[in-house]
């Protein structure tokens, strides 16, 4: 560090405190600093800065998967915001178990971060007493509490199933049914299902229908595995609504295949608002789910809490609205252009 300060003529204390808090000195000085460190190729010691200053510059994130792309744009606007003040991140996936979730929070705590953002608001009781306990600054996302840990920043999941259920009724549909994945945790898909129920159920509608057909979340070929059963087993069902844009346009491909007109002889509708919807043919009626907006709320309020603003409570519940296209007949199919 010494080698550093004196090609950017400062002081050590300067350099440490640059590194800590990058917003502690001027963007100029900074700059100056960090072309230092690149020509001397000095590479910080985290853990030594740590033991210093009893908190890292580093936040932990804890999503309960990387292998799709449900949560990549809220972890996304997380990082945007963080990078402005030079924190970084600590990422781990809890593969939808509050058990892992718990160890690697164990872990990932020991490393005294500045904060930690957890995906739902369910969570193991030593997990929920290991963050009062340290008093580290916590994000609950995606979903919302009127009790957090901490904050929370999320939609309302309920209410995603039963505005799309209405929509749904309003269109016609009268014998509907929802298809979910199946969780061992933060189940919100068994949330939105309790707003699909509400929705028949205040409309005077006593069919409901319900599949589950994997274990985790399902993509393209479990929602046409899905379709292919209920076009099979359940006839009647003239709308299915999908816990997600992906395997709703994998029903949307099985019944092309088949040769069940959508929306004509069945409505289907997703949830997301992700790029596929809006590319298919018919395109997807779904609800919009701001996921980069939520990783960004989250970790402004992350920013506010660690510089010493009285937000402890807070809950930011975000909009979802409804995109209504052409799969339940609410829009206007685009003629077909013939091939040559």
């Amino acid at each position: 560090m010494r080698d550093v300060a004196e090609r950017a003529g400062v002081g050590t204390i300067t350099v440490s405190r640059a590194l800590r808090n990058p917003d502690s000195v001027s963007p100029a000085l900074r700059k100056r600093i960090y072309e230092a460190m690149r020509e001397l190729n000095y590479i910080p010691n985290s853990i030594a800065g740590i033991l210093s200053s009893s908190r890292s510059n580093a936040v932990v994130i804890i999503v309960p998967s990387i292998a799709e792309s449900t949560f990549a744009d809220t972890i996304q606007g997380i990082t945007d915001v963080l990078d402005k003040h030079g924190m970084h991140i600590l990422l781990g996936t809890s593969r939808y178990s509050l058990d892992i979730e718990e160890d690697l929070l164990r872990l990932m705590l020991s490393w005294r971060p500045a904060g930690a953002f957890i995906t739902g608001t369910e969570h193991s009781p030593a997990t929920s007493e290991m963050f009062r306990r340290m008093g580290t600054p916590v994000v609950e996302f995606w979903d919302i509490s009127d009790k957090p840990i901490d904050m929370s920043v999320g939609f309302s999941h309920f209410q995603i199933g039963e505005e799309i259920t209405h929509h749904l009724v309003e269109q016609g549909a009268r014998r509907i049914a929802f298809v979910r994945g199946n969780y061992e945790s933060g189940d919100r898909a068994g949330t939105r299902e309790k707003g699909y129920r509400k929705a028949l159920q205040d409309r005077g509608i006593d069919f409901a229908l319900t599949l589950a057909p994997a274990q985790g979340p399902i993509g393209i070929a479990g929602g046409a595995e899905a379709m292919r059963r209920i076009l099979r087993d359940h006839p009647e069902v003239d709308a299915v609504v999908f816990g997600s844009d992906y395997p709703a346009a994998g029903a949307l491909f099985e019944c092309q295949r088949q040769g069940i007109s959508v929306p004509g002889q069945i409505k289907l509708a997703g949830i997301g608002d992700y790029d596929i919807a809006s590319q298919l043919y018919p395109s997807l009626t779904t609800v919009q789910m701001p996921r980069y907006e939520v990783g960004k709320r989250a970790a402004n309020l992350m920013m506010e809490r660690i510089s010493g603003a009285d937000v402890t409570g807070s809950v930011v519940v975000l909009d979802t609205p409804l995109i209504v296209r052409e799969s339940t007949g609410a829009g206007s199919l685009a003629p077909v252009i013939p091939a040559g």
